[in-house]
């Protein structure tokens, strides 16, 4: 969600995001695999911790167009996985 204050938008300049290398080759598989030489857009949910002043993104996984499958498999994870959130979508 975009910031919406000046307070907001100064206080995401201070935040480090670290994003470890599995989400980022999970990323460019998945579109590869789903839309590479087309216009199509690809959806995945990013997971990961938020203490304030870093976000530590460790896994991810795809996603697809249908919330409702989408949420199941968020649930899923989070039956096995405690200490993660959604830290994007």
């Amino acid at each position: 969600m975009p910031a919406t204050t000046t307070a907001e938008t100064l206080a995401l300049t201070s935040t480090q995001v670290i994003v470890h290398p599995l989400v980022l080759l999970s990323a460019v598989d998945h579109y590869n695999r789903v839309a590479k030489g087309t216009k199509k857009r690809v959806v995945g949910i990013l997971l990961g911790q938020n203490n304030g002043a870093t976000i530590n993104v460790a896994n991810s996984f795809a996603g697809t167009a249908q919330p409702a499958y989408t949420s199941v498999l968020i649930t899923q994870y989070h039956l096995r996985k405690t200490r993660k959130t959604m830290s994007g979508f």
